[in-house]
């Protein structure tokens, strides 16, 4: 079986500032209501269950962390989900909240390619059953992790 990842580049019209710490909740909470609107999608967002679809945070960022009122934003959803890529696809693009409002939704396939590097934000913290790495194993010997 060949998956395919579905991604939609959604255009979002604040409606109201919303600081940068309160944007993923405010994302989540413009998709979780969206799912909310189709019983089918709705039992999908109440269950306890591994998703199958990401989001980032609004960009441009915003110097001051303050994504502001009247100005247009893009997110980008992800999901190895046909059905939920469809269904994401027709709602979003004219569904909103009290912050939120989608405008257009542009979708496209991420085709399957090799990673040549991987970078990372996040910190990789490695442990084995001696412990945590440092002064227990060797660079080279993390080479099979």
């Amino acid at each position: 079986m060949k998956i395919h990842v579905y991604e939609m580049r959604l255009k979002l019209y604040v409606l109201k500032d919303i600081t940068y710490q309160d944007m993923l909740s405010s994302e989540a909470a413009f998709i979780d209501s969206a799912l909310a609107k189709d019983e089918k999608w709705g039992r999908f967002h109440e269950c306890n269950c591994f998703k199958l679809y990401v989001y980032n945070g609004m960009h441009p960022l915003e110097k001051e962390g303050v994504y502001k009122k009247d100005n247009i934003y893009t997110i980008i959803i992800r999901t190895v989900n046909p059905e939920l890529a469809s269904y994401f696809s027709k709602v979003l693009r004219n569904h909103y909240t009290d912050k939120l409002k989608g405008l257009t939704v542009e979708n496209r396939i991420i085709h399957k390619k090799m990673i040549a590097e991987l970078y990372a934000l996040t910190p990789v913290i490695m442990k084995s059953d001696e412990g945590y790495w440092k002064n227990k194993i060797s660079l080279d010997d993390t080479k099979g992790f």
